[in-house]
C-alpha cells in the first residue's frame, strides 16, 4: 500500500507538460576573403512554445581603400510556419544604417 501510495503522488506532477521547455540549435561560421578570416557568423534556432525563432548575427572587417566593419543582426519568429515578427540591424563602421522591424499584423 505505501508503494501504491508514493506512485500515485508522483504520477500527477510526471504527466504535466513541461510548457516553458525551450530547445536551441547553433551554427559557427567563419567569413574568409583571401584565405584570411575577416569576420564571423553565428545562426541560431531556438523552439519553444509552438514558436520557432532563428537569430543570425555576424560581424566582419574588411580593408579596400580604407577599413570598414559591418555588424548585422536579424532575428526572425514564426508560430506555426507563419512569420510572427521580422528585425534586421545593421551597423558600419559603428553606425547605424537599418533598423527595422516587420510585424505580422
Amino acid at each position: 500500500m505505501k508503494a501504491l501510495l508514493i506512485f500515485s503522488i508522483l504520477l500527477p506532477g510526471y504527466f504535466q507538460p513541461n510548457l516553458a521547455m525551450s530547445v536551441k540549435e547553433y551554427l559557427n561560421y567563419s567569413i574568409i576573403k583571401d584565405d584570411k578570416t575577416i569576420g564571423t557568423i553565428r545562426v541560431e534556432r531556438s523552439l519553444k512554445d509552438n514558436i520557432t525563432e532563428y537569430l543570425f548575427e555576424s560581424r566582419a572587417q574588411v580593408k579596400i581603400l580604407y577599413s570598414i566593419e559591418i555588424y548585422d543582426k536579424m532575428n526572425v519568429s514564426f508560430k506555426q510556419n507563419i512569420l510572427q515578427q521580422a528585425k534586421l540591424y545593421r551597423t558600419m563602421n559603428g553606425k547605424l544604417k537599418v533598423n527595422n522591424t516587420a510585424i505580422w499584423n
